[in-house]
């Protein structure tokens, strides 16, 4: 379990099951959460609350319009380093396209909570070290770090569990 978070998490996405899921774990762990159901509803969100982190559930292919205008408006015109999170069943589009727009983290469905919780953590704590030690200018994209501490615990779960290895063949 993750230990317990005080920041303030907002959580788009138009399925209702998934978003009351996700909001009663985070709740659970210390996480304040903002939940709503579609972009349009982030935005106005956002402008009035201090929000930590956008977790921004979209199928790339259907509402993928939708979810990248959000990480471009939020990116350009709203706070330019709150952490962005893309959770997407969509395999098999171009995952670079979330990066382009400003997320910082493409997950693909299904994601353990207490996964998404420590990817969560992991970006606002990246986000308060660098607002402290670097000029906005210099950040480190959290897609070149994160993704390397993503991929390294996943091979430690399949190590530890058995399930195989993950990485490029010949790894």
């Amino acid at each position: 379990m993750i230990t317990s978070r005080d920041e303030t998490v907002l959580f788009v996405n138009p399925f209702v099951d998934e978003r009351e899921m996700f909001t009663l774990y985070l709740e659970a762990i210390g996480f304040h959460v903002l939940a709503v159901d579609t972009a349009e509803s982030a935005l106005k969100l956002i402008v009035g609350f201090a929000v930590d982190a956008v977790v921004s559930r979209a199928p790339l292919s259907i509402r993928g319009s939708e979810s990248l205008a959000l990480a471009r408006e939020i990116r350009s015109h709203v706070a330019r380093h709150i952490p962005l999170v893309l959770l997407t069943t969509d395999a098999f589009t171009d995952l670079a396209a979330p990066i382009r727009a400003g997320y910082d983290l493409v997950l693909l469905l299904p994601v353990l909570p207490d996964d998404l919780a420590a990817a969560i953590g992991a970006l606002v704590d990246r986000t308060r070290d660098q607002s402290r030690d670097l000029p906005a200018d210099e950040w480190t994209p959290f897609s070149q770090t994160l993704t390397t501490t993503v991929a390294r615990v996943l091979r430690t779960r399949a190590a530890v569990s058995g399930v195989g290895r993950i990485g490029r063949p010949g790894q």
